[in-house]
């Protein structure tokens, strides 16, 4: 028969706190293990330390349960006297306490690193919100002040563009009123040219008239017994100096054949006359408007031309170079009177001997021709300026 081993109470007793050690290691691995998570998702520095805490107290729990287990192994069965008194000594309330403080630290600090983790991150929370409300109201304030820039830049530019037409509008109206002025400059020394053209012109008339008043002094003078005796005139008409003898002095009524007293007054006419040097004199018959009676003539047209041409040709037989005389007819259409009377008809018949310049005199020189050439190519060019 095989034997039945029994065991002891005592063995018994520490083979169950071999158990509980045991259990209360993986315990302690386990709450290791789980604090250790723990704080690595609450603060991965404070996890590091708490991991290698909870590391040295599991190999040193792990030494003690492997020298509680051989000390219980060696002691199973033994029983220990203190002051000769059998006591039994439990080993699984001693190490269960030994953990229980231990297990409290562990606690205690990881909950002291949990507060400060929680304490930290509230801080950088305040303050990360503070910075982000300072960073909005900054953001704001950017804001507002780019779109007040926006705006002004907008007016800025309205006024630019504003300024710039108003800028082509002056120019524009500078451009049109320099040619205004160009043009008005333009005509203002055409004018200044015809003025001085016109004053040339005058100081010349009076020249020239000077001249003539001298001649019609000189002329009054050496005709005055004629004109005393009534058988001329001397008079002014149209600027020229003009000597009036009556038709009935030189000729007969209705007849171009001069009488004796008509020579005689015509040679005298002539020495005087031919004392003019470089004149020319217009020879006019002039009659009044009654038809002519005598088969003659055919009209008052050839009665005048015949009486001019037979003055002239005495006038040349008394000395007058042929080459200054001319003779013209003039009918009756250059009355100096009404022929509505019989005074006013007698006046209208006359022979008129008009002293003219010759054409050397009233052709204008050529520098004033030149003149008036200029002055035509500055108006063109100014009225080009205006199109």
């Amino acid at each position: 028969m095989s034997k039945k081993s029994k065991t002891s109470p005592a063995t018994e007793s520490m083979s169950d706190s071999a158990t509980m050690v045991s259990n209360t290691d993986n315990s302690v691995d386990s709450n290791t293990d789980n604090s250790s998570d723990s704080n690595t998702d609450s603060n991965a520095g404070a996890n590091t330390d708490a991991s290698a805490d909870s590391n040295a107290h599991t190999q040193a729990d792990g030494a003690l349960g492997s020298d509680t287990a051989n000390h219980t192994e060696m002691s199973a069965g033994d029983t220990t006297y203190e002051d000769g008194n059998e006591k039994k000594f439990s080993i699984r309330e001693l190490y269960s306490n030994i953990l229980n403080e231990r297990n409290y630290q562990i606690a205690a600090g990881v909950v002291a690193l949990l507060i400060v983790a929680v304490v930290v991150l509230a801080f950088y929370s305040a303050k990360v919100k503070s910075d982000l409300e300072a960073l909005t109201k900054e953001k704001e304030q950017v804001i507002i002040a780019l779109s007040d820039t926006q705006k002004n830049v907008r007016q800025m530019t309205e006024t630019q563009s504003s300024e710039k037409a108003r800028f082509a509008e002056t120019e524009q109206t500078f451009q049109q009123t320099q040619q205004a002025m160009e043009g008005q400059i333009a005509d203002l020394e055409s004018a200044l040219q015809n003025v001085r053209s016109k004053v040339g012109d005058l100081k010349a008339d009076k020249k020239e008239a000077m001249i003539e008043l001298a001649q019609f002094k000189r002329f009054s003078g050496q005709f005055q017994r004629m004109i005393n005796a009534g058988k001329l005139e001397v008079v002014f008409r149209r600027g020229r100096m003009v000597v009036n003898l009556p038709a009935q002095v030189l000729f007969d009524s209705g007849s171009a054949k001069l009488t004796e007293d008509g020579m005689k007054s015509l040679k005298e006419v002539a020495s005087v006359l031919k004392t003019v040097k470089n004149r020319r004199f217009l020879i006019g018959g002039h009659t009044d408007n009654r038809k002519i009676l005598k088969a003659d003539f055919e009209s008052n047209w050839d009665l005048a031309a015949a009486r001019a041409i037979r003055v002239t040709e005495e006038l040349i037989k008394s000395g007058m170079p042929p080459k200054n005389l001319v003779a013209a007819g003039y009918a009756q259409y250059a009355p100096i009177a009404s022929n509505a009377t019989d005074a006013g008809r007698q006046k209208n018949r006359r022979i008129e001997i008009i002293l003219e310049p010759f054409l050397k005199d009233i052709t204008p020189p050529k520098t004033s021709a030149a003149k008036e050439k200029k002055a035509v190519k500055k108006l063109a060019k100014s009225k080009k300026k205006k199109k």
